[in-house]
């Protein structure tokens, strides 16, 4: 599968559009390990084989732009945060708030009532039948989410 957004969408939403000391290599890091977290997660209710861009009924979908959406803000924040942390600390807010409305994004999908992913359509995806449960994310990922969830109480 192909990541929903992309290294130049990253960049651009991490303020690097001109830093070269952060290579494409480093962002795709992020970027590919982001892809698999929201991944993991979405798993637990959908069939993640339909969510590819190289299925024509996916992209372009509202589903394709959300997570693009989601991918995009958690890959910028989390590599704010690995690059900068802890020098610049008084604009740890504004790295921390990219993944918060990431994870608010991605949780609104399972919340009661969810925001469902949609297809072109206005059809949901083909849904699984597995318990809800919380997707396994790499240790650094859940540092993140811990020193937010600790910092912010959030």
């Amino acid at each position: 599968m192909t990541n929903y957004s992309s290294v130049v969408k990253v960049r651009t939403e991490a303020w690097f559009d001109w830093n070269g000391d952060i290579t494409d290599a480093d962002i795709l890091v992020y970027l590919e390990e982001v892809h698999g977290t929201i991944l993991s997660r979405l798993a637990t209710k959908y069939d993640i084989s339909l969510l590819d861009i190289s299925n024509a009924n996916f992209a372009g979908s509202p589903a394709s732009f959300k997570l693009a959406l989601i991918e995009r803000y958690r890959a910028a924040g989390s590599m704010l945060v690995k690059e900068y942390w802890p020098e610049w600390t008084e604009d740890k807010d504004k790295w921390y708030q990219k993944i918060k409305r990431a994870r608010q994004e991605l949780e609104m999908i399972f919340a009661d009532p969810p925001e469902r992913l949609m297809w072109n359509d206005n059809t949901e995806f083909d849904t699984v039948a597995i318990s809800w449960g919380g997707a396994v994310e790499s240790d650094w990922m859940t540092n993140v989410d811990n020193r937010i969830d600790k910092d912010t109480k959030f």
